[in-house]
């Protein structure tokens, strides 16, 4: 039996709990046969661009409010790949720091 660590899946459903704050319960992917979910992907790029209304004159309540929240969850998303690159970076200067004075003892001596 696979652990959590070893479980692709898994490990895939911890990462969009990590950045959105919500667990989808199944397959993630699944969601896209959705009818509404495909609307709103479709919408998407509309609502970003403020352009919505060119192509929806007068918007549903229901398509604004999947708007509003697949773009806080792909705000979330982008957040935290932005906080793990810069604390992938922050550590590998740490390790470039430690590895230079290490060199730099071994040289001394």
């Amino acid at each position: 039996m696979l652990t959590g660590k070893e479980d692709g899946g898994e490990q895939i459903l911890a990462s969009i709990e990590r950045a959105t704050g919500s667990r989808p319960i199944g397959c993630p992917w699944r969601a896209f046969e959705d009818p509404f979910v495909a609307e709103v992907l479709k919408a998407y790029r509309w609502f970003k661009a403020n352009q919505l209304s060119v192509v929806w004159p007068n918007p549903p309540a229901a398509l604004i409010r999947g708007l509003e929240v697949y773009d806080a969850a792909v705000n979330a998303v982008q957040a935290t790949d932005i906080r793990d690159e810069r604390e992938r970076r922050e550590k590998e200067r740490r390790e470039q720091k430690l590895n230079a004075r290490v060199a730099d003892k071994r040289g001394r001596r």
